[in-house]
């Protein structure tokens, strides 16, 4: 891969981070992460599923590790969003250190409406513009590979090594 080629990519995810907002407002009690973990929530808990017996609570340290984040962030969530009504604890039948969670109707019709009806039409409106399912599959390939990469890489302390190295060489003092 050359060199701007990726500097190319850099930028466009850089740029990427402004779609939250513009997205719709979300109601005043919700976050994107928030969301994120209703969403995630749903997946998990089987609402997706047309049968409703399909449905299940789902473990907080499942919703951490689906999300690639860690089970303390994911425990404020589910209590904020538990205390707006979006989700109910639920204790586990098998372990009684361990807390299920379940969307709530509520819960069920905020995704509904934040999730559905607004990737809904946001799939719309790409596909009119000529987006399709291929490019997305390649970029999003392209930006966990990506991420996978620079992961193992462990670019950070080769960047700071390797800066800390070259200010020396300079004779610049670090900070």
């Amino acid at each position: 891969m050359k060199e701007r080629s990726f500097k190319v990519l850099m930028d466009t995810l850089r740029r990427a981070r402004r779609i939250d907002g513009l997205m719709p407002d979300l109601p005043p009690d919700l976050t994107n992460g928030r969301t994120r973990v209703l969403d995630t929530l749903y997946e998990l808990g089987g609402c997706a599923e047309e049968d409703p017996a399909c449905r299940r609570a789902v473990r907080v340290s499942d919703i951490a590790e689906d999300m690639g984040t860690t089970r303390p962030s994911i425990t404020r969530a589910v209590c904020d969003l538990e205390r707006n009504g979006y989700l109910r604890k639920i204790p586990s039948p098998t372990d009684g250190r361990e807390v299920l969670v379940e969307l709530t109707e509520h819960g069920l019709a905020t995704h509904r409406i934040w999730y559905e009806e607004v990737y809904e039409h946001t799939a719309q409106l790409l596909g009119d513009a000529g987006v399709t399912e291929g490019d997305i599959e390649v970029t999003v390939r392209t930006v966990m590979r990506l991420l996978e990469v620079t992961a193992a890489a462990d670019l950070t302390n080769w960047q700071n090594e390797r800066l800390a190295r070259r200010a020396a060489e300079a004779g610049i003092a670090g900070e």
